[in-house]
């Protein structure tokens, strides 16, 4: 498995949960308004805020493995969002399904979006 940096990729994934929660947090505490949080978290403005924080911090996510790896940005990053799409895919049946398919079909664009950003920003420090 040359090329491919198991450290990124695990920075990345612990980078991404830790944006997550945060913005998991930072949601409820925006929208709950006294909502109880099993009707908060299915909520359309929670979704949506989900599907943008989570795209973003699997942009970063793809950034990091990328990175980290220092060769193979595309494959180190793919990998992310491939794990993504696997978590996705087992956590789907609690959602509706325009979230489970805007998330499904952004997470592997929004991983390689950000192993381009790492590739760029390499090449511009080389």
């Amino acid at each position: 498995m040359r090329g491919i940096s198991i450290k990124g990729i695990v920075i990345a994934i612990a980078a991404v949960l830790v944006v997550d929660i945060v913005a998991g947090i930072a949601l409820t505490i925006a929208l709950s308004k006294g909502q109880p949080e099993a009707a908060l978290v299915v909520s359309t403005p929670f979704l949506l805020g989900s599907l943008i924080f989570g795209t973003l911090s699997t942009i970063l996510g793809g950034y990091i493995a990328a990175r980290v790896a220092k060769t193979h940005h595309y494959i180190n990053s793919a990998i992310l969002g491939g794990l993504g799409l696997l978590v996705g895919l087992l956590a789907a049946g609690e959602y509706p399904l325009w979230f489970n398919a805007a998330g499904f079909f952004s997470v592997l664009p929004a991983a390689l979006l950000g192993g381009q950003l790492a590739k760029r920003t390499s090449e511009i420090n080389a």
